[in-house]
């Protein structure tokens, strides 16, 4: 026979029960539950004694059968309470209420409640209810990480054999500076993070880099030529195709004598200035698992699409990732965010300073 001693925290939660409930506390129960009776002088203070009493005279060595009968009919009704979808984590609850008795034997009158039918068309249901679940669990998500992050989210074009598990969750912050068409951008494209300078003028992005030491080799020369070749292919292109439609309606033009002395021209209407949507870039970079740093400035470009910018795409040569990497983003939020990098802490010299801090 095993008495136990109880510890102080023991006592606090007979005392506890005891006041809380008014009576039925703890050793009540456990004396109703083994069916001892005893009268109510023989309960003095929390009840300890009696119960003590009680083990020592092997009264709860064993549960009544009446309560034992009690127990079971009391389970089978909580069973029949329940729905499959409140068992479907405890299989042996689902035994019991649909294949056997109360003695674990198999109770052919309740396989016979079974609705084939019914059964049917749950597993015909529930593929589809399968479907819906993990969409909406899929969409909940998709609105979780959009609101965690700001502007644009990223989407690389993937390395073969690289990184495909840090695919989905790249990001990249834009925001204007003090210089007029300069702005700044800090990304975190998984395998590489980094800060970046915007501008659609290529001669202002360059003399910036001059100035902030990075040094002008953040543009193309190569690209540029053919960046400016192509503009002037399209314009000579356009200019052919304005004096074709000229020559085209002249032959056919009818104009009435002093038709242009008693009226005035018409003022050209003035066309709106249309915001550049092809950005230049350059960027310094840091991998983040080591934290060295890339601080050599390289280039790409950015063009965006959409009335309020809400695409871009973009190509960059990216450290230990390749030269012409591709990436697409798309904007989720117009809100700004406070940017822990800047240019100059992409720098060998942060880098290493850093590096002996560590130290």
């Amino acid at each position: 026979m095993f008495l136990p001693r109880l510890i102080p925290e023991a006592n606090k939660f007979i005392r506890d029960s005891y006041s809380m409930t008014r009576g039925n506390n703890f050793v009540r129960g456990q004396l109703q539950h083994y069916g001892v009776d005893y009268e109510e002088r023989e309960f003095t203070v929390n009840g300890t004694r009696l119960l003590k009493k009680a083990l020592e005279m092997g009264k709860c060595d064993r549960v009544p059968g009446h309560i034992e009968e009690l127990r079971a009919q009391m389970h089978t009704e909580w069973l029949e309470s329940q729905s499959e979808e409140q068992l479907a984590s405890y299989p042996e609850w689902i035994f019991e209420k649909f294949f056997v008795n109360g003695s674990g034997q198999p109770d052919p009158k309740k396989t016979t409640k079974v609705d084939q039918k019914a059964v049917e068309k749950a597993v015909k249901n529930h593929g589809i209810k399968e479907k819906k679940a993990s969409k909406a669990q899929a969409d909940l998500r998709e609105r979780e990480r959009a609101s965690k992050h700001q502007l644009y989210l990223a989407n690389a074009s993937k390395k073969p054999n690289g990184w495909p598990d840090l695919a989905d969750n790249m990001t990249l912050y834009i925001r204007g500076t003090n210089t007029p068409g300069l702005y700044e951008a800090s990304f975190d494209f998984g395998v590489i993070e980094g800060f970046m300078k915007l501008c659609p003028d290529q001669s202002v992005l360059e003399q910036f880099c001059i100035e902030s030491g990075g040094g002008s080799d953040c543009t193309d020369s190569e690209d540029d030529e053919e960046s400016d070749s192509q503009d002037e292919r399209s314009e000579e292109s356009e200019e052919e195709e304005t004096s074709l439609r000229s020559k085209r309606k002249a032959p056919g033009a009818k104009t009435k004598a002093g038709a242009t002395s008693g009226r005035p021209l018409k003022k050209a209407k003035t066309a709106a200035v249309a915001k550049p949507t092809k950005y230049f870039l350059c960027l310094k970079s840091r991998d983040p698992g080591t934290g060295q740093v890339e601080p050599n400035a390289s280039k790409g470009t950015i063009t965006f699409s959409g009335t309020d910018f809400s695409k871009f795409t973009g190509e960059a040569e990216l450290s230990g990732i390749g030269r012409r990497v591709t990436f697409k983003a798309r904007k989720i939020s117009a809100v700004p965010t406070r940017f822990t990098d800047s240019w100059e802490s992409l720098s060998a010299a942060s880098y290493e300073r850093a590096r002996v801090g560590r130290w």
